[in-house]
C-alpha cells in the first residue's frame, strides 16, 4: 500500500510528501512530513477526491529537501519531474503517482459544503473521510463530522458523489488528458476494482511500476516483507481501470456557471444535470451483463 511504501522510505531518510484535506482551509493541500515522522504519514492516508493545491510544498521539496518520496496525480509528478529533472536532481527522488480519472471542479466543493452545513449541522470546516472504508474498500461513502453532527450517505445517494462519479465537472484539462497512457513516475497506484478480489474485504492496490527503479523498489520491499506482490497481466490495467479520457459535455460552461449562482441548490442542479445520465446508466449496466453472457456463449461455440 501507498503507506507501507511510504514508511519503509521515511526510515531511511527520505522525506515524505503527500496530500491531506485542510478543513481550515476546505481544500486537499499536499504536505511534507520529514523523515522518520511516522506518526505524521497518517494524514496522508485515504482518497481526496480533489485537486490538490501543491504550491507551497513542491516549492519547498526543491530548494530544501535532499531526497524525497512525493505521491501525487500523474499530472502533479509529470510538473515536479521536469522541475527536479532541470536541476538534474531527479536521481534523488521517488515518484509514485495515481490512477487518477479526473479530479471536479473547487466550485462543485464549495458549494457541496456550504449547503451541507446549513442541512446537516457539521459546520463551515468539518472533517472529512471522502472513502469511508467502514463497510468494505469497494462501497464507496463520504463521511463528514463537525459540531458534533456526522453525515454519512452513499455513492448513489450523495450529491458529491453523483457529480464526481459522472465526470461532468471536472478540471478542463482532465478531458485531454495524456497522462492515462503515460506516467512520469517510477510507480503507479491505486485500487484493483474487477472481478478478480470482489471477494476480497480488506482491499488491495494495483501497482505498475514504470521504470527500473520502480521495478527494484518494489522488489526489495518485498524481500524486506514490507509489501506481498502477486504478478500479473498489465492488460488488467486497461480492463479494470479503463484509463480514457472522458468526453467533456456540451453544457459544461453552463454548469460551471450553475455551480457558482447563489440562486441554485445543489439538489436543483443535480436533478437537471445528473438525473437522466444516472437513469440511463441504470437501464444500460443489465443490458451490458446479458451482452457479455451472449459474447461469452459464441465464443464457446467457435
Amino acid at each position: 500500500s501507498p503507506v507501507e511504501i511510504a514508511k519503509a522510505f521515511s526510515l531511511e531518510g527520505y522525506e515524505i510528501v503527500g496530500c491531506i484535506y485542510d478543513n481550515g482551509k476546505r481544500e486537499a493541500v499536499h504536505k511534507l512530513a520529514k523523515a522518520g515522522d511516522l506518526d505524521s504519514l497518517d494524514a496522508f492516508k485515504g482518497s481526496k477526491y480533489l485537486q490538490s493545491n501543491t504550491k507551497d510544498v513542491f516549492n519547498d521539496v526543491y530548494k530544501n529537501a535532499n531526497k524525497a518520496v512525493i505521491f501525487g496525480t500523474p499530472c502533479q509528478i509529470a510538473g515536479i519531474d521536469l522541475l527536479l529533472k532541470s536541476k538534474n536532481k531527479r536521481e534523488d527522488y521517488f515518484l509514485v503517482d495515481l490512477i487518477c480519472h479526473g479530479v471536479p471542479s473547487q466550485n462543485l466543493w464549495t458549494k457541496y459544503l456550504k449547503e451541507g452545513s446549513k442541512r446537516y449541522g457539521y459546520g463551515k470546516t468539518p472533517d472529512v473521510i471522502f472513502r469511508d472504508k467502514s463497510k468494505g474498500w469497494r462501497d464507496k461513502f463520504i463521511k463528514i463530522e463537525g459540531d458534533n453532527k456526522t453525515y454519512v450517505s452513499n455513492e448513489k445517494k450523495d450529491l458529491f458523489y453523483r457529480f464526481f462519479l459522472l465526470r461532468h465537472i471536472n478540471m478542463e484539462a482532465c478531458y485531454e488528458c495524456k497522462f492515462r497512457t503515460s506516467s512520469a513516475a517510477d510507480i503507479r497506484i491505486g485500487d484493483y476494482w474487477g472481478p478478480r478480489y470482489k471477494d476480497d474485504k480488506e482491499g488491495v492496490s494495483m501497482v505498475i511500476a514504470m521504470t527500473m527503479v520502480g521495478e527494484n523498489i518494489l522488489n526489495r520491499l518485498e524481500t524486506d516483507s514490507k509489501i506481498e506482490l502477486a504478478k500479473k497481466e498489465c492488460v488488467e490495467y486497461w480492463t479494470v481501470q479503463y484509463p480514457e479520457n472522458p468526453i467533456k459535455p456540451v453544457f459544461y460552461d453552463e454548469l460551471l456557471k450553475d455551480l457558482i449562482d447563489k440562486e441554485k441548490s445543489l439538489d436543483e442542479i443535480a436533478d437537471y444535470y445528473c438525473r437522466g445520465f444516472e437513469f440511463k446508466n441504470k437501464i444500460f449496466k443489465p443490458y451490458s451483463v446479458i451482452r457479455s453472457i451472449i459474447n461469452k456463449g459464441r465464443n464457446k461455440n467457435e
